[in-house]
C-alpha cells in the first residue's frame, strides 16, 4: 500500500537523481580502459561485497522464503544484467542525448506497467501529464538537434528503450519483495547480475588481456560502492514506501544532473536551459503527486 510523499521522500528522490547523476562522469572515466560489460561485472561484484557485508552488519538473515527467489531473478535480469549490457551497448553507437531522450520511455513505461500489474497504481490523468512534464523537460535539456536525430540508429535506440523497460519491470519486481530485509536482498541481485552478465564479458571482453587505468578501477569502486550499492538501498526504499510510480520520475531529474556533474567536475559547458528543463520535470512530479481536492465537511 503506497503512503503520500512528504517533503522529506521528495529531497530523497531528488538526491537519489544527483548520486545517479554521477553515473554518466563514472562510467565515462571507466569505460576509458574496461570495456562496458567487464566494467559492469566488476561493479556489479564490488557492490554485492560492500552491500553484503552491511548485510551482515546489520544482522539480516539471507534465508529467503522459496516463493521470493522468483522475483529476485527477475529483479535481478531485469534491475541490472540486461540493462546494463542493453544501455552500454546502444550507447556505444549513439549520442548521449538521443541515450536520455530513450531513457525517457521508462517512466512512460513503469506506469503502464504498474497499471496492468497492481491494484493500488492505476493510471490517472494526473500521472499522464506528469510524465508528459518530464518528457518535455528532457527534450528541453537535450535539445531539438538531438531530437531530429532520432531514428538514425535504430537498433541502438530500440536496444536503449528496452533497458528503460527493463528498469520499469525492476521497480514491479522489486515492490514485490516487501518484507525481505532490504540490504540483503540488495547483496543477492548484485551477486546474481555478476553471475549472470560474466559469461557475455568473458566471451566480448577478453578480461585476462585487460589493462585498466587506477583511474578506471578507482571510478568502478567509487560507482559500485555508492550509486550502485547505496543507491539501490534508497531505491528499495522509495519503491516500497511510495511505489513504483512516484520513483519512476527518477529518470527524469538524472540526466539533468548528468549535466551539472559534467559542468562542475569535468569542466564542461551546461547548456542555459538546464534549470527549465529541471523545473519541467519538477512541475510534473508535482502535478503527478498532487493530491486531488476533497469536498467541504
Amino acid at each position: 500500500m503506497t503512503t503520500t510523499p512528504t517533503l522529506r521522500d521528495y529531497l530523497a528522490l531528488l538526491a537519489l537523481g544527483a548520486v545517479w547523476g554521477g553515473n554518466f562522469l563514472l562510467i565515462k572515466i571507466g569505460v576509458a580502459t574496461i570495456p562496458a560489460t567487464s566494467f559492469a561485472v566488476l561493479r556489479l561484484i564490488v557492490a554485492a561485497v560492500v552491500i553484503a557485508g552491511l548485510a551482515v552488519r546489520a544482522g539480516e538473515s539471507f534465508a529467503f522464503p522459496q516463493k521470493s527467489w522468483g522475483p529476485i531473478l527477475l529483479a535481478s535480469i531485469s534491475g541490472n544484467a540486461l540493462p546494463f549490457i542493453l544501455i552500454g551497448w546502444g550507447q556505444q553507437r549513439v549520442d548521449a542525448g538521443i541515450a536520455a531522450i530513450c531513457m525517457g520511455v521508462m517512466p512512460l513505461a513503469t506506469i503502464l506497467l504498474a497499471h496492468a500489474l497492481t491494484f493500488d497504481e492505476k493510471l490517472t490523468v494526473r500521472k499522464l501529464i506528469g510524465v508528459l512534464f518530464g518528457f518535455a523537460g528532457l527534450i528541453v535539456l537535450i535539445g531539438p538537434k538531438s531530437l531530429m536525430g532520432l531514428g538514425s540508429q535504430a537498433v541502438a535506440e530500440i536496444a536503449i528503450c528496452l533497458g528503460a523497460v527493463c528498469y520499469g519491470v525492476n521497480a514491479l519486481a522489486t515492490k514485490a519483495l516487501r518484507g525481505l530485509p532490504l540490504i540483503a536482498v540488495a547483496a543477492v541481485t548484485f551477486a546474481l547480475s555478476a553471475i549472470i552478465d560474466l559469461p557475455f564479458a568473458i566471451v566480448w571482453d577478453h578480461p585476462w588481456d585487460l589493462r585498466p587505468s587506477w583511474q578506471s578501477l578507482l571510478a568502478m569502486f567509487v560507482l559500485a560502492a555508492l550509486p550502485t550499492g547505496l543507491g539501490t538501498l534508497g531505491m528499495f526504499d522509495l519503491i516500497r514506501r511510495l511505489g513504483v510510480s512516484f520513483f519512476s520520475q527518477i529518470n527524469f531529474i538524472v540526466p539533468v544532473f548528468g549535466v551539472l556533474w559534467g559542468a562542475l567536475l569535468l569542466g564542461e559547458t551546461p547548456p542555459a536551459n538546464a534549470l527549465a528543463a529541471l523545473g519541467l520535470i519538477l512541475a510534473g512530479i508535482a502535478v503527478t503527486r498532487r493530491r486531488p481536492a476533497t469536498a467541504a465537511a
